[in-house]
């Protein structure tokens, strides 16, 4: 049986459950998840990630099994003001050449897809506006307390003004309300 280990630091967000660009994705089973310490000071939390790390070594320079790309201890978990505005007015400011704003395009255009990935691409894109088809059936309630059911949530989104992918986190749990709409129920549809 393979055994990795996840080791992260945790600050009052859902850090540990989130994919970001580039990073390994958690493990969907989440009590393989563990929590080696809680609580802790972002110093103690960052001295305690490097020590891990030395312990357990990288599978990038091969001393170990963990999957960082550092010796950890990096980063700030809630950067100052005056850093946030320095990073924001950095990337307002950008400027591209054309050759790489081509590059840029192409990029996105020129990915091949298989015929199998093109047809689940189009497979899923009818079953998306099929009502027969929709898994779950969502209750929300609005921030005024009115109770409302629906099973197309992109739809509802839109109706609401709110973020897609947002509302589906509050579904998963990961948030508990999005703009003041709060999920009071998530029941399997008995169209399935």
């Amino acid at each position: 049986m393979k055994t990795e280990l996840l080791i992260t630091l945790v600050k009052e967000n859902d850090r540990i459950y989130r994919k970001r660009i580039g990073e390994v994705s958690p493990p969907k089973n989440k009590s393989k998840i563990i929590f080696l310490k809680k609580n802790l000071t972002e110093k103690d939390a960052f001295r305690h990630e490097k020590y891990m790390i030395f312990i357990f070594g990288r599978k990038d320079l091969g001393t170990g099994i963990l999957r960082n790309r550092t010796d950890g201890g990096d980063g700030h978990s809630n950067p100052s003001l005056k850093t946030r505005k320095k990073i924001s007015n950095s990337l307002k400011n950008r400027v591209f050449s054309d050759k790489t704003l081509k590059k840029m395009s192409d990029s996105k255009i020129n990915i091949k897809k298989s015929e199998k990935h093109k047809n689940n691409i189009s497979k899923s894109c009818k079953l998306r506006d099929n009502e027969v088809y929709r898994k779950y059936i969502y209750e929300f309630i609005s921030p005024e307390g009115k109770f409302i059911s629906t099973s197309k949530i992109s739809n509802f989104c839109k109706e609401n003004n709110l973020t897609y992918q947002k509302v589906i986190d509050v579904s998963k749990g990961l948030y508990s309300q999005h703009k003041g709409w709060k999920i009071t129920r998530k029941l399997k549809n008995v169209c399935e």
